[in-house]
């Protein structure tokens, strides 16, 4: 008879060995069809994008966990202007806490996997993109959480190219607000929820994140499983 030890376990967890798959643990994707459709509603679209047509922007929206999780990576709808190359992409990590709201994390990410295109809007592109995020992905309490990703044109940019990102939902709230928007360039310089913008419209942002919910939970369970197998 073999066991596996509580203070391996204890190991397991410490280490942050991924012993569970990436899962879909957010899904802001409000469409009827997101194989087809892409997660977008046809309805609009708000600049995020950096060192392109519009040099600073930023689009986010919320996601709610009641306990831990592990945010591995992030896919989105958006729409591109796919003649020019885009060096990197960028995610921010927001956390709201009593109406503030606080920087968890920034990253500067490789160039996305387009994981499909559906067709254009406006001119642009409309595609998923998809990144992981570094290591192990990032570990968050629960709470309430924005997530904003862009694309940044070339290495140092050259003032070309367009990135947005696509509403969902047709109205519809998923979470506990809608999207947020921020930018310099166009007037706020504070995040703004899209509905207090000059487009006056009440929208979520389609993307979905994956990762591991409960990784602590998750290893006992596994370990939980191993030790009744081997018995």
């Amino acid at each position: 008879m073999r066991r596996i030890s509580l203070a391996l376990v204890a190991a397991l967890i410490a280490a942050g060995t991924p012993l569970a798959c990436a899962e879909l643990i957010w899904d802001n994707f409000l469409t009827p069809d997101p194989a087809n459709d892409g997660g977008f509603d046809g309805v609009s679209y708000f600049s995020s994008e950096r060192n392109a047509a519009v040099e600073d922007s930023w689009a986010a929206d919320d996601a709610v966990w009641p306990h831990e999780v592990t945010v591995q990576a992030i896919k989105w709808a958006g729409a591109r202007d796919a003649r020019f190359p885009y060096g990197y992409v960028e995610l921010i990590i927001l956390e709201e806490q009593q109406g503030m709201l606080e920087v968890v994390q920034q990253y500067s990410l490789g160039q996305p996997a387009i994981l499909g295109t559906f067709g254009t809007f406006f001119g642009l592109q409309v595609y998923n993109g998809y990144i992981e995020l570094p290591e192990e992905g990032i570990s968050l309490p629960a709470g309430h959480y924005y997530f904003g990703v862009r694309l940044v044109n070339g290495v140092n940019g050259d003032e070309d190219g367009r990135n947005v990102m696509l509403t969902t939902g047709g109205g519809a709230v998923n979470g506990l607000t809608m999207g947020l928007f921020q930018s310099y360039f166009f007037g706020y310089p504070n995040w703004t929820f899209t509905a207090d913008t000059s487009g006056n419209l009440t929208t979520d942002f389609a993307f979905q994140l994956y990762g591991i919910p409960e990784p602590a939970s998750l290893v006992l369970l596994i370990a939980g499983g191993l030790l009744f197998r081997r018995r």
